[in-house]
């Protein structure tokens, strides 16, 4: 077990590094209020106050307290006839009495089920139906909610006769034997599915809950003073009634919160603890509110209900420096608080629920594949031990949903452990509304607004509000010709609901967004219902072929083609050979090699094809004849190593490897054929009539491509793109040339991006459709390409942004004359405001084009078009036609205003299919109402062009390659003389961006320690070479977050000034 975390790595289980608690046997006969006397009995103040009311000041001693709870129990009992497991149902405001009727019930083994006295009647009568009690405890506020089925009459206690009943010695109780598996209360909990549930808890379940309060006592001088604002019928308020008569503290009894009277009530009682919702912490932290209040005495403050963000606590500490302000997490479900700070130094780490109590378990599982996590990693809570309710009343559906024959319980709330051990509360996967510390179940509000009959459709979410946490907002759809406003539904369903219940904001809409079992999808509501960031494209409207026509990727391209004015223009130029392939060759090569695949190679529609191969001018060729016949092609980095290439062909399945002489030594013992395309039986297959090729119907949703892109996990993804997505794209390329004017000759196109790269692979057959000219270089290289454009007269050319940067300094195009340049497109990462003005000063005829796409958007989503969007220095460009996007706080999901900074969110018909094999990563890219995540950070700004900030995804560019960091930082940890390391990008003029590695070495692994050389060169022989570690630097610590993460720009920014 870790002793900083409590993790058990090898059962995956957070223990508690908390003392074991001191509970009794789980056989002894013992109550709840027993337990609690018997610790009571130990107190160093034998008769303190117990309870006084803030109001009038009433004080009543614990002698009294004992005494009261003794004679009422003895009247119940002989009088009312109450007896063990009985259930009596309370309904009451806070008074001094409600702690002395607990303890009363409780002693007698009846079973205590409060509720909240706001609720209506209907919902009373709920609840009554769930517990079944033989008796209410009411007042005379309230009595006239409950329902007349209740077998006995409701007694009142704030009525004379009950004070009698607790001051009467004319009944001597008869002893009660309680068992602690004994029911001792029934607590109501509302869930998800709209239904209230009452939440069973033993004696054990509470005397646990006891004992951990008891193991953070620490010894005083005077008792400690506790102020009551949480309502008794909270399991909060009903536990900390329990606990306070365990450690003899004062309590001070609010009947109803009142932020200037509990100020009032701290000054006068001299307070020195109180548990606070999160609404009152930012308020009490707000100038001016507690001025005049002395509010010295207090000590501590424990905050619970919702998470407390770090502003709000910051502001809490910096206004109340020596009060201690506790965070907890806890549920009815757990009898409450289950982890909680403790100590000053336990408090400052902000934003964390504490650590997990003595006697607990807590395990962190992925809501979809059941696997427990380790530190950092969000998931599920699961929690066991002795606090864990019973289950639901009534309710076995939902106890063994819950419940698991293990122990183990599901909370439903998305958490994470770091790893000393303090929990996170992330977010709430019951998607309950928490409004003031309340529950509000968003699906009985929904019930009641479909039950009005001008609603056709709603939907409930939270809203956040400053002073309640949160408020329900609601979603409605109206009946046809309905004029219903927001007035009128808010007033509706508050004459149904308790006040905490009520709508307060509505928004009218078309339609509810559901998944397909018509699950209401509530995050998008959510997302929508903040002021959205949300853009569509400015361009001019774009022709698509209808959805559901036959049409494959290379026909649509052909079909274009057919309409240009250079009928037999060149297709194809080998930038070395100088050789030529015109477009009637091409055609005719496409099609003599289709033929052959399908008729000698057996290849068939679905089928996939693996190329391994650098740029030749046979690529293009070859991708259009697997394309035609609706073969998969699944193209791959050839410099790629052979374990690495071997992953590629588990993920893609291919039946067929297309390879060159130099390629083919790295493809994995295949059970198929491989076909060499540099070979010369390749070159007579192309030029042979030999074969005809029978048509294929190939649908635009039929996969066209399995293109590779690395994740942060380390994972190498396959993307899937259909036809629909590259037609998508070539349209929108032809759509963007028709804007500009005609020109006498084709563009020539000079092709440095690698055909097995989503741009490669999508400028291939955009060219096609454009009749452009493409001068194919085997690999990019600087002089070689000033060359190539000097003697082809390139006139447009798509460069990185080292090339760029390269091109653009004195000296180096010196002697190569590049009058032909009248374009360049640069992406792959972002291009600094200094490397644009310099290029604009030496090409200034040279328009530059800067672009942002992903491989799974199909490569481009925005550019720059034209002189005057390329002024717009910095920017990625406009939204392509046809595309919206949504800048998204990834931290609230909520949609952002323009120049806002978030998750770019794309959403249109280059959007890929998926991950092939990765259901898990593509419901995490890919949204059910067509939404993708794309990891990175950008902002859009008024005039709708796209700035890309950062990458969320951390992928590091080398010469235009992704390199993901996890995976070297995997390999780095696998040396058993490396304790730590991380890897940043490291900026380079040449490349753009090299991996560097921060590492922590083992200490004492040998008598020589690990050196930069060795590190550098355990990498390179198992990765790719532009993977490769290209600089390293030695450090004590890898810094991280809370959560665990690297914190990788504070190692750039550390980075950085050490070699400059």
């Amino acid at each position: 077990m870790d002793p900083h975390s409590g993790f058990n790595s090898l059962t995956k289980t957070f223990h508690s590094l908390r003392p074991p608690l001191n509970l009794p046997q789980e056989d002894t006969l013992l109550s709840v209020t027993e337990y609690a006397f018997s610790l009571r009995a130990n107190s160093p103040w034998p008769d303190s106050v117990a309870l006084i009311n803030p109001v009038t000041a009433q004080r009543i001693s614990y002698s009294d307290f004992i005494r009261k709870t003794n004679h009422l129990a003895g009247y119940l009992q002989k009088v009312t006839k109450l007896s063990k497991n009985d259930v009596a149902f309370v309904l009451s405001t806070n008074s001094i009495q409600v702690p002395i009727l607990y303890f009363s019930l409780l002693s007698l083994g009846v079973i205590v089920s409060p509720a909240n006295p706001v609720s209506t009647e209907s919902e009373i009568s709920r609840l009554v139906q769930l517990s079944k009690p033989v008796i209410a405890f009411a007042t005379s506020s309230t009595a006239h909610k409950l329902p007349e089925t209740l077998k006995h009459q409701a007694i009142l206690i704030d009525s004379p006769e009950f004070e009698s009943m607790t001051m009467s010695s004319n009944y001597a109780i008869d002893p009660v034997t309680v068992s602690q598996s004994d029911l001792a209360a029934i607590m109501f909990s509302s869930g998800t599915t709209g239904k209230v549930k009452g939440v069973m808890l033993t004696h054990r379940n509470l005397t646990a809950q006891v004992a951990i309060a008891c193991s953070f006592w620490q010894q005083r001088e005077s008792p400690a003073v506790m102020l009551y604002t949480m309502p008794y019928f909270h399991i909060f308020g009903f536990f900390y009634c329990l606990k306070s008569v365990a450690l003899s503290e004062v309590v001070v009894v609010m009947e109803r919160f009142d932020m200037m009277k509990m100020l009032k009530a701290v000054e006068e009682f001299r307070v020195t603890h109180t548990a606070l919702t999160p609404p009152v912490v930012v308020a009490m932290s707000k100038g001016g509110l507690t001025d005049g209040y002395d509010l010295s005495s207090l000590e501590g403050v424990l905050c619970g209900g919702a998470p407390l963000g770090k502003d709000a606590i910051a502001a809490f500490t910096a206004r109340f420096p020596k009060v201690g302000l506790i965070q907890g997490y806890g549920l009815t479900e757990s009898s409450g608080s289950i982890f909680r700070t403790s100590g000053p130094e336990e408090c400052k780490h902000w934003g964390s629920a504490g650590r997990i109590s003595g006697g607990m378990e807590a395990k962190i599982v992925d809501p979809e594949t059941g696997e427990a996590l380790s530190p950092h990693r969000a998931g599920e809570i699961w929690l066991r031990g002795p606090t864990i309710m019973k289950g639901y009343i009534g309710d076995p559906g939902a106890t063994s949903e819950t419940l698991l024959k293990d122990g183990w319980m599901r909370t439903g709330d998305l958490c994470y452990i770091d790893e000393g051990g303090f929990l996170f509360v992330v977010d709430r996967l019951k998607e309950l509304i928490k409004y003031k510390g309340y529950q509000v179940a968003p699906v009985e509000l929904e019930q009641i607004l479909l039950s009005h009959s001008d609603i056709a459709d709603a939907a409930v979410v939270p809203y956040p509000d400053e002073e309640s946490g949160q408020v329900p907002m609601a979603f409605v759809v109206r009946q046809p010709q309905s004029n219903l406003n927001q007035a009128q539904i808010m007033d509706f369903v508050a004459k149904l609901v308790a006040p905490y219940k009520k709508i307060r904001r509505v928004a009218f809409v078309d339609s509810i967004p559901k998944n397909p079992s018509g699950k209401i999808l509530r995050k998008e509501l959510r997302k929508v219902a903040v002021p959205t960031g949300s853009s569509s494209s400015l361009r001019p409207p774009v022709h698509l072929p209808p959805e559901d026509t036959p049409l494959s990727a290379t026909e649509y391209a052909f079909s274009l083609r057919a309409n240009s004015p250079w009928p037999n223009s060149v297709a194809l130029t080998n930038s070395l050979t100088g050789q030529h392939i015109f477009y009637s060759d091409f055609i005719r090569k496409t099609n003599s090699l289709a033929a052959y695949l399908q008729k000698v190679i057996k290849l068939s529609q679905n089928d996939v094809a693996f190329v391994l191969s650098p740029n030749f001018v046979q690529v293009p060729i070859l991708y259009f004849s697997l394309l035609s016949l609706g073969v998969i092609v699944s193209p791959a980095n050839p410099v790629n190593t052979e374990s690495e290439i071997s992953r590629l062909i588990q993920l893609s399945k291919p039946v067929i490897a297309f390879a060159t002489t130099s390629s083919v030594h790295k493809l994995p013992r295949l059970k198929y054929q491989t076909v060499l395309i540099d070979s010369p039986e390749f070159d007579s297959v192309m030029t042979s009539s030999k074969h005809q090729l029978d048509p294929v119907r190939v649908s635009q949703s039929d996969l066209a491509a399995i293109m590779y892109s690395s994740g942060t996990t380390g994972r190498v993804k396959g993307v899937m793109l259909t036809h629909r997505n590259l037609i998508s794209q070539v349209a929108i390329s032809c759509g963007s040339r028709q804007q500009q004017q005609q020109r006498e000759s084709p563009t020539v196109m000079l092709f440095t991006m690698p055909y097995f790269h989503i741009y490669g692979f999508y400028y291939c057959v955009r060219s096609v459709a454009l009749s452009e000219m493409a001068v194919v270089m085997e690999r990019s290289e600087l002089k070689k390409m000033l060359r190539a454009v000097e003697e082809f007269k390139v006139t447009h050319a798509a460069l990185t942004p080292p090339a760029v940067v390269a091109i653009s300094k004195d000296g180096l195009t010196e002697g190569y004359d590049l009058s032909s340049l009248e374009g360049v497109v640069c992406g792959s990462a972002p291009l600094g405001k200094d490397s644009i003005v310099a290029f604009m000063a030496r090409f200034p005829k040279v328009v530059f084009v800067q672009a942002y796409g992903l491989t799974e958007s199909t490569a481009g989503l925005s550019r720059t078009e034209g002189p005057e969007e390329s002024k717009h220095w910095g920017s990625a460009g406009r939204l392509s036609w046809g595309l919206e996007a949504k800048i998204v706080d990834p931290e609230t999901g909520y949609a952002l205003p323009p120049l806002k900074h978030g998750e770019l969110w794309i959403r249109g018909p280059i959007v890929m299919k998926g991950y092939i094999g990765d259901a898990k990563a593509t419901g995490e890219t890919l949204l059910k109402d067509g939404w993708m995540r794309t990891g990175d950070l950008c902002y859009i700004d008024e005039d709708g062009f796209v700035f890309v900030v950062d990458r969320l995804k951390e992928l590091i560019k080398f010469k235009g390659f992704q390199v993901a960091p996890a995976e070297l930082e995997q390999l780095l940890l696998s040396h058993p003389e490396i304790a730590d390391a991380a890897v940043v990008p490291y900026p380079d003029e040449e490349a753009g961006e090299v991996p560097m590695a921060f590492v922590v070495r083992q200490l004492q692994s040998r008598s020589r320690l690990i050196n930069e050389a060795e590190i550098m060169n355990f990498v390179a022989e198992q990765v790719a070479p532009y993977k490769k570690i290209r600089r390293v630097e030695f450090v004590n610590f890898i810094p991280k977050s809370p959560a665990g993460k690297i914190l990788r720009k504070d190692l750039i920014k550390s980075a950085i000034p050490s070699r400059l």
